[in-house]
């Protein structure tokens, strides 16, 4: 017979059972106990109440909310505003490609050119496959250092968890600031 969890894990299957998060032994087992814990029970007879005052304190979000914090980012590097920020990467292509060619190209019985560009084709294609599986292997390393950042001692943790709260707040000041921006030109427009 499989031991008892401990008296937290029953007290978190009450908020599980309330969003149907619960397989049907873990239901069975949190009844169980629910005849004989009393603490728990209190505990699950106020849980729509918590509910009913968790929902009347609910903020909805305007629906405009994705575009304004979209518009009040910075342009990302690679977004290009004109497409003629990538005339500069063009020619350069188009300079590579005929330079290699010219080099390569023009051997017997084939068409001048047609090599170097298989061979530039090829060239992009491992790049791509080089590039994404350093990407999975930085993602991948990335959690495994923060999983062990986190998990070493309470001071690193508490001081990860500092510099998360310092992201949050430099992220929310941001936000408050494009808030202040569009206010005051909406103010500006309204005197006009």
């Amino acid at each position: 017979m499989p031991r008892d969890p401990d008296h937290s894990v029953y007290r978190e299957w009450l908020y599980l059972e309330a969003d149907g998060g619960l397989t049907t032994p873990e239901r069975a087992r949190l009844h169980r106990h629910l005849l004989s814990c009393a603490r728990c029970r209190r505990e699950k007879e106020q849980l729509p109440a918590l509910f009913e005052l968790l929902a009347g304190s609910r903020v909805e979000a305007r629906e405009d909310l994705v575009e304004r914090v979209m518009s009040s980012l910075p342009p990302a590097g690679w977004e290009a505003r004109h497409p003629r920020s990538w005339i500069v990467a063009a020619l350069l292509l188009a300079a590579v490609s005929g330079l290699s060619a010219l080099m390569v190209g023009g051997g017997a019985g084939q068409l001048p050119g047609a090599s170097a560009l298989v061979s530039i084709a090829e060239l992009f294609r491992s790049t791509i496959a080089a590039g994404a599986g350093l990407l999975a292997a930085s993602w991948q390393g990335l959690g495994m250092a923060v999983g062990e950042l986190i998990g070493r001692s309470p001071v690193e943790t508490i001081v990860f968890a500092l510099f998360v709260l310092g992201v949050d707040v430099l992220f929310l000041r941001f936000l408050v600031r494009s808030w202040r921006t569009e206010r005051v030109g909406r103010g500006a427009q309204r005197d006009e």
